[in-house]
């Protein structure tokens, strides 16, 4: 799926804009109080196997900029030049001349800016539009710097998300389902649900479809294959927490842990274990497939010149 997306998806210019952008973003803001909006690092390798994080962080960016609460990064509301000349070509210069004392003081959230104003224009505070106070808000204009950019990218990072989800989907299925000769017909009946106008994703559905015909081809009616490593990548990943702490890295005696991984324990499962299966059995068992241990041979080893 990740060579299918690379090849569909490195051609489109603005994908690719957007994962540069993305990228400018850590450097530039990560020792700053922006620091908690910053995209996830991007891969250097295998990179098109993560790519729905950037979409995602993109995502909840314009939610975050939507719901238009920006208190998490300045609460500070201000009064500057440009904003001077709004009130005053709204009010008139007169009025509005005593605002000028105010230029660039910083009031600590909307309500006590709003106060300060109203103490000068009175009633007519309510009549200033809400560009005004969008302008003032410091949180806003702090945000709009750093990530305007990705307004532009609305239309595209839904465009994006669709054809992520509906990858994912078909991962999961094979995944899940394993490959059979069902799987085609499966993947394409999730097409016929999903709108697929988008050309990049009827080019991508119809290399998946080529690919799973191709593969699948071979089998015979009612055969089921595993379309996935993950199986045994997540089995021997764990066996790998249990064996860390060794001195030295082997497959030794804690191998017969791995069918526990995958079989899981229950009470009468290991009565059965422990009374079916002789301490000196899985001795001859370790003894005949492992053989010593490195840790021992290291010992006896160092042993042959007296050392302690």
């Amino acid at each position: 799926m990740a060579t299918f997306l690379k090849q569909e998806m490195s051609k489109d210019t603005r994908w690719n804009n957007y994962f540069s952008l993305c990228g400018s973003c850590i450097p530039k803001f990560q020792q700053t109080n922006m620091a908690f909006l910053c995209p996830p690092r991007q891969r250097t390798k295998a990179r098109y196997m993560q790519t729905h994080h950037q979409i995602r962080w993109g995502q909840n960016m314009l939610r975050y900029y939507d719901h238009g609460i920006f208190t998490l990064i300045d609460t500070h509301f201000s009064l500057d030049e440009s904003l001077l000349a709004i009130l005053s070509e709204q009010f008139g210069q007169s009025e509005t001349k005593a605002l000028g004392l105010l230029v660039d003081e910083k009031y600590s959230d909307q309500i006590q800016f709003y106060q300060v104003l109203a103490d000068h224009l009175g009633d007519r505070v309510d009549q200033i539009p809400e560009t005004f106070w969008e302008q003032a808000n410091a949180g806003k204009q702090r945000f709009l710097e750093g990530f305007e950019w990705l307004l532009d990218y609305r239309k595209d990072l839904e465009h994006y998300e669709k054809i992520l989800d509906w990858s994912h989907f078909v991962q999961k299925h094979l995944k899940t389902q394993g490959l059979s000769r069902a799987s085609q017909q499966a993947i394409e009946e999730s097409m016929n649900t999903i709108a697929f106008e988008d050309p990049r994703m009827q080019r991508l559905g119809k290399k998946i479809l080529e690919y799973l015909q191709q593969e699948t081809e071979p089998f015979s009616e009612g055969q089921v294959r595993l379309a996935s490593s993950d199986i045994i990548e997540s089995v021997f990943g764990t066996y790998k927490s249990y064996t860390e702490k060794g001195p030295l890295k082997e497959i030794g005696k804690l191998v017969l842990m791995i069918p526990v991984f995958v079989a899981g324990t229950c009470k009468e499962a290991l009565t059965e274990a422990m009374t079916t299966v002789r301490s000196c059995d899985v001795t001859e068992w370790l003894h005949k497939n492992c053989g010593p241990s490195m840790l021992a041979k290291r010992r006896q080893a160092f042993s042959l010149g007296g050392s302690t």
